[in-house]
């Protein structure tokens, strides 16, 4: 059973904190917006209307990768992920090709991420070190028509902090 997060053009979809940011609810997960940062040049129009993210804590993440064989999505740099370790069975998809100054988008993200994942409805898992990039990289995959992603809480970080005996170092290959 894929999971079926609410649409977010409903204002009743969201919960969100006082201070206006979303919310997790008992599952661990919290209902986040597909729009993708103001930088960005590509029209909305081209994205699926159906196409959303959940923004999921670690525990639940594991859950999803388990239980609904979600695939988890690096899109840290290769040395990130080679270095400072990686999910055991995870894929790299460096998110930036150069961390800057300024930071410089992978110009081939969609296409290697179609490469892997050629379906839309792929369900995905999409991690970087504390969850910026992350954010950044599943509302790109949403308006290419991904419609089955979910962005891990706090990166690899909180994922490492909580299972640091399922990580690896190396390439992964």
């Amino acid at each position: 059973m894929l999971l079926s997060p609410l649409p977010t053009s409903s204002s009743s979809a969201r919960t969100t904190t006082p201070s206006g940011g979303p919310k997790s609810n008992r599952r661990g997960l919290v209902h986040a917006s597909s729009s993708s940062s103001s930088s960005s040049s590509s029209s909305s129009s081209s994205s699926s209307p159906n196409a959303q993210k959940l923004l999921v804590k670690p525990q639940k993440a594991l859950e999803l990768i388990q239980s609904q064989k979600y695939a988890y999505v690096d899109v840290r740099t290769k040395r990130e992920f080679e270095t400072v370790g990686h999910h055991k069975n995870s894929t790299c998809i460096p998110y930036f090709v150069s961390m800057g100054p300024p930071p410089e988008v992978n110009p081939d993200f969609i296409k290697e991420v179609e490469m892997k994942f050629p379906r839309k409805d792929c369900p995905l898992l999409i991690g970087c070190a504390a969850g910026g990039r992350s954010a950044k990289a599943s509302a790109t995959l949403c308006e290419a028509g991904y419609t089955n992603i979910a962005d891990l809480e706090g990166g690899f970080k909180a994922w490492a902090t909580e299972f640091g005996d399922m990580i690896e170092t190396g390439c992964g290959c």
